[in-house]
């Protein structure tokens, strides 16, 4: 029964720990100078032990899950209809190159940015003319 009590303490520390990663990353994602070393020192660690400690957690290095965070946010904002620029959507989420943006996005998603755009586009015509 302890022991029960114990892992759940230890997975609770890191979700707790985690949920503080996503606040720092998310805080500074649209900044496309944002560093891994930024990222740890702001945590209180090393940033050997910040990318350890995020592999053995997530699976991905700090870059891999500050970019995965960076493409949800911009599928966020491209589906919430807040932007219908791939360039302006790019940046605003701490990319500077749209092609390596979309790229990744495409690879994320199965579909390019654009094509989300005109997706999202095509249904709110669709909607307007119900």
């Amino acid at each position: 029964m302890k022991q029960h009590s114990q892992q759940n303490n230890t997975s609770n520390k890191k979700q707790l720990w985690l949920k503080k990663v996503r606040t720092v990353i998310l805080r500074q994602a649209h900044n496309n100078e944002v560093s891994v070393s930024n990222l740890a020192e702001q945590l209180e660690m090393s940033k050997r032990t910040f990318e350890r400690r995020m592999k053995k957690l997530t699976g991905k290095t700090p870059k891999q899950y500050l970019n995965e965070l960076r493409l949800q946010m911009a599928h966020q904002l491209i589906v919430q209809k807040k932007h219908s620029n791939v360039q302006k959507v790019c940046h605003k989420v701490g990319f500077e190159n749209r092609d390596h943006f979309s790229r990744i996005f495409k690879k994320q998603f199965g579909y390019s940015p654009l094509a989300l755009i005109r997706l999202m586009e095509a249904k709110e015509k669709e909607n307007e003319e119900k």
